[in-house]
């Protein structure tokens, strides 16, 4: 009794009743659709579909790019953002309402007498001579003067603070959102390819495959790029 056998072109071997491709790599998130061709899952991307997204990536190999803005983080696969206290919109571009904080806005700021509200924390910040954790009561003297700041921050008088670097804030409770470093989150960022910005000194943290100057000011991840 015969068997009929499928002669395969090269790349190719017999499955079954069909010639089907061979990958010299195991496509580890995806499925392999030529010869040495894996197509990956949303949310990952790689020769052999084994390196998920960067941070500013999503989709079918990773070949789409974030929108999230505000140090939002950017889901894999369906690129949706998840959006840090304080902020909300599609792309985490609008801060909280007024009267509102934390996460998705749905907490109430219980801050009396003026004082403004941490949009992340919900931490009061006292003015018009009140104190109190929610600026509840009347001060004594000088108390107005005073500050509660966090992370280093320091007291520049009528209770303002002044952040070191890498934080923002009435307070300093507040990191510096994507594209921003320095004392209050004062200068601008501007790292290329994916690379991530490090809110306090302002150096690229370049993404698997590129290279180049780390300084902001030389608008770093950008000079070559190589292949492993």
């Amino acid at each position: 009794m015969y068997r009929r056998r499928y002669c395969c072109c090269p790349g190719y071997y017999e499955s079954g009743e069909a010639c089907v491709p061979h990958c010299t790599k195991e496509c580890v998130h995806g499925r392999c659709v030529a010869p040495d061709r894996c197509q990956c899952e949303k949310g990952w991307r790689g020769d052999d579909c084994s390196s998920s997204c960067d941070a500013k990536h999503w989709g079918p190999g990773c070949g789409r790019e974030c929108k999230c803005e505000n140090g939002a983080l950017c889901d894999p696969v369906s690129g949706a953002c998840q959006c840090p206290p304080g902020f909300i919109g599609l792309f985490c571009e609008d801060v909280c309402p007024a009267g509102t904080f934390g996460k998705r806005c749905q907490q109430r700021c219980k801050c009396k007498n003026g004082g403004l509200c941490d949009k992340a924390t919900g931490e009061c910040t006292c003015r018009n001579g009140t104190t109190g954790t929610f600026c509840e009561k009347t001060c004594k003297k000088r108390c107005q003067t005073r500050c509660s700041c966090q992370n280093e921050g320091y007291c520049k008088g009528k209770g303002i603070c002044a952040c070191p670097s890498g934080w923002t804030g009435a307070v300093c409770t507040e990191q510096c959102p994507d594209g921003r470093f320095g004392p209050n989150c004062t200068e601008e960022c501007v790292c290329h390819n994916g690379g991530r910005c490090d809110p306090s000194t302002g150096h690229c943290q370049c993404s698997e495959g590129f290279t180049g100057h780390r300084w902001v000011w030389r608008r770093g991840c950008e000079v070559w790029r190589f292949f492993k």
